[in-house]
């Protein structure tokens, strides 16, 4: 059996809000054939791993929407990694994939927090790093029965590539939304999807549609329109009640299965 762990439901500044609950930015894990798939990486992904008393030493893939921090914080996550290896004394596997650049990104800031060319000369001689790129119509296989399909979706007015991704899980369809708003790309990452994980950072009655934003709203008039078995809302600012937020997608005519995602749920795949 697979699941899917929300090691992360807020945004940026999901600690803002009270009475409603602490968040921590975005982060999932994926438990596909006993093997674990990191899904964003952002500030404390190694301390919520543990919480749950998962060895993050075991993650070997990490894929990335974009490179916002609150989903992009992969250096320390890499430098633990890359820490116990070498106390090991073994070479790890360590796959990243995510949106054009993503190699350059990581070197860029590895060298600038060590000494330059200790990419090259330290971290490479413990760590068997491989980088993919998300490109248009780009099949990943990850596993025999796994594989995954990313979309370039509308964030930031289009000015910051980033991608949601459609997990093909032993005939089952799972779909990332990554931050984006209502385009294109999340209409065809989402269509008949058996379960949908669907960001909600803007406001109710908020339209952010051209930044790249979904409202409570919107989210339910995607979800009837592509005919969403179970849909989960995360990337919350926390400033809303699930009840509120229930309300605005049962406004669509949604009467499908869903969830206002919490920090550490657990949902079967």
């Amino acid at each position: 059996m697979s699941k899917l762990t929300i090691l992360g439901s807020g945004t940026a500044v999901s600690s803002f809000y009270k009475p409603f609950d602490f968040r921590h930015p975005s982060g999932y894990l994926l438990e596909h054939n006993n093997k674990k798939y990191l899904i964003e990486c952002s500030e404390s992904t190694r301390y919520r791993l543990e919480k749950i008393k998962i060895d993050y030493y075991k993650v070997e893939n990490i894929l990335i929407s974009h490179f916002h921090p609150d989903h992009f914080m992969i250096l320390s996550f890499i430098q633990s990694i890359s820490g116990r290896a070498r106390w090991a004394n073994e070479k790890k596997i360590l796959n990243i994939y995510g949106p054009k650049g993503i190699e350059e990104r990581v070197r860029m800031f590895w060298d600038a927090t060590h000494y330059k060319g200790n990419y090259d000369e330290i971290l490479s001689s413990v760590l068997d790093l491989h980088y993919e790129e998300f490109e248009k119509d780009k099949k990943f296989l990850l596993d025999k029965d796994l594989s995954i399909m990313p979309f370039s979706v509308n964030h930031q007015s289009g000015r910051m590539d980033t991608y949601a991704m459609k997990f093909e899980i032993s005939q089952k369809l799972f779909t990332y939304s990554g931050d984006c708003g209502p385009c294109e790309g999340i209409n065809s990452a989402s269509d008949n999807a058996d379960i949908l994980v669907i960001e909600c950072a803007a406001a109710i009655g908020q339209d952010m549609t051209e930044f790249g934003h979904f409202n409570a709203t919107q989210v339910g008039i995607l979800a009837v329109k592509k005919n969403i078995k179970k849909l989960i809302l995360s990337h919350l600012t926390g400033q809303y009640s699930d009840k509120e937020l229930e309300v605005e997608v049962r406004k669509s005519g949604f009467t499908g299965e869903l969830s206002i995602a919490k920090d550490f749920d657990v949902f079967s795949l």
